[in-house]
């Protein structure tokens, strides 16, 4: 099964690389590692709305939410899971959701 990431979620990852700077190679790597995992079994990652589950990425602060389309996996985004601030993300695919990501490090979903 292969995955591709929404332009919004590459653009994330490449901010994410620049940010860890010396440690990029680690944080590449552990999302290479968290990849791997949802290609291998998708359905047991925690769902946070229809169609969505997540992931989280080992030893960073992000979270990868992602569907399944036809046969490969759709990585809607790169979820900062320790920000102080909240993210709303909206995704329009075979659904739409808006998931807002609090300071508490809890993910909630709202269907829009």
């Amino acid at each position: 099964m292969s995955a591709e990431f929404d332009k919004e979620a590459k653009q994330e990852y490449l901010d994410a690389i620049r940010f860890y700077g010396k440690a990029a190679e680690r944080f590449s790597e552990a999302l290479a590692a968290c990849i791997q995992k949802i290609q291998e079994s998708p359905t047991r990652f925690r769902q946070i709305a229809p169609n969505i589950r997540t992931c989280r990425v080992e030893k960073f602060p992000y979270q990868l939410p992602f569907t399944l389309k036809e046969d490969r996996v759709y990585i809607i985004a790169m979820l900062e899971h320790r920000s102080s601030k909240k993210k709303k993300i909206v995704y329009k695919g075979a659904l739409s959701l808006k998931v807002d990501l609090p300071a508490d490090d809890l993910i909630t979903c709202d269907g829009v």
